[in-house]
């Protein structure tokens, strides 16, 4: 589908947003001290809007909203702060029924890519989001989204974007503003640091749908380089009779690659976890690092007896 099409559809959204933020605005209590829900759900949209007065108790906490599959955490304050004198403070969640919207915007690239680049398809509900505040751009705390994926596939990768409306050329999901902060194979968490439509992506690149055969062969190689490996420490470690500096060598480096190759097996999909993926890549680089530097020793090592063969042979050839 085209992107002026895909653009009417956002700005009739828009539209459907302002409508439903008026009728929320003149059922609100402005003069109200106590919190209050507004929800509706009808055959067309679900509707969640929180009321929060300027003197709330509760500080900084956060507001959970939730409409279908998803659900908004948001800062009190957020709310609160740069609301204008006489308009009541408050957080709306929307989404509208039905999936032909999450249809109509599929199957497009990224804002600011070319097009050679990975398509995405909407995965999740669309969402649109904000509050009374006039700064619903480059919050201070950020907003957190977690949704449910429609299709679970843990070999696509997944994208929080939000719809970014502009010319003819720039408008449609990006990602600007907008972060992974932890995901699963059912749901994901997105933060981002301002209000607008938000969704889900989910890559449609071909290259992406055939790894099994490349994964299989890997897998394949290095369990047969960890056995080959243990084979080979437990020789250089074991026979005493062959023990030497060449030997010694021998077994940091097989000993290192073998512990690389033992994490890269069971780690390298540990993707889902920042901190385990982070500490997965720093042993990864540590070992893969010290195997290079035992690599370098050996190297070191032969050109060292290739000097001291030569020299004993000149010395026997002037001797004789």
């Amino acid at each position: 589908m085209s992107t002026n099409i895909k653009q009417r559809v956002m700005t009739s959204l828009r539209k459907v947003e302002e409508y439903i933020l008026n009728d929320i605005l003149s059922s609100l209590n402005k003069s109200g001290t106590k919190e209050d829900i507004i929800y509706y759900n009808s055959n067309e949209a679900e509707i969640f809007a929180y009321y929060v007065p300027f003197n709330s108790s509760y500080g900084e906490e956060l507001l959970t909203l939730m409409v279908e599959n998803v659900t908004m955490r948001i800062n009190r304050k957020t709310v609160t702060n740069g609301t204008e004198t006489g308009t009541p403070p408050f957080a709306m969640l929307t989404s509208i029924h039905g999936s032909k919207l999450e249809t109509l915007l599929s199957d497009d690239h990224l804002v600011g890519q070319t097009t050679s680049s990975i398509k995405y398809m909407v995965n999740s509900k669309v969402i649109t989001a904000t509050i009374s505040s006039k700064s619903k751009y480059y919050l201070k705390d950020p907003v957190m989204f977690t949704f449910r994926k429609k299709e679970v596939n843990e070999r696509k990768p997944s994208k929080c974007v939000f719809w970014k409306n502009g010319g003819k050329n720039i408008s449609g999901w990006s990602t600007e503003g907008c972060s992974e902060e932890n995901t699963n194979t059912t749901h994901i968490t997105c933060k981002c640091n301002h209000l607008s439509s938000f969704s889900v992506l989910m890559a449609l690149d071909e290259t992406l749908q055939d790894e099994t055969p490349l994964a299989i062969i890997s897998y394949i190689g290095l369990t047969f380089s960890v056995i080959c490996l243990v084979i080979s420490v437990l020789t250089f470690w074991l026979c005493h009779s062959i023990k030497n500096a060449t030997t010694a060598q021998l077994l940091n480096l097989c000993a290192s690659l073998l512990v690389a190759d033992v994490i890269f097996l069971f780690g390298i999909s540990r993707t889902s976890n920042k901190a385990l993926c982070k500490a997965i890549a720093m042993f990864l680089h540590y070992f893969f690092l010290a195997c290079f530097c035992w690599m370098c020793l050996g190297a070191l090592q032969l050109y060292l007896k290739v000097l001291h063969l030569k020299a004993v042979n000149v010395f026997r050839t002037h001797v004789i």
